[in-house]
């Protein structure tokens, strides 16, 4: 959920909340609420190898991914 939400994100500008419905609950995840997650700007990334790198490096920090997920 995270990395398609940061990918539309930074792909679409005029997104700024998505929704995924899982068996176990929904979960809405707003462009301000993951760019604080990040403390980037997602607008800002140049380029796909910057926005891969970005990803993996918040998705391998579990207690970071549960902050967002909350």
């Amino acid at each position: 959920m995270i990395s398609n939400a940061t990918i539309l994100f930074t792909l679409v500008k005029n997104v700024d909340w998505v929704t995924f419905d899982s068996d176990i609950r929904e979960y809405t995840i707003k462009r301000e609420n993951l760019q604080e997650w990040y403390g980037k700007e997602l607008s800002k990334v140049q380029n796909e190898d910057e926005l891969r790198k970005l990803i993996q490096e918040y998705l391998e920090d579990e207690n970071k991914v549960n902050q967002l997920l909350k």
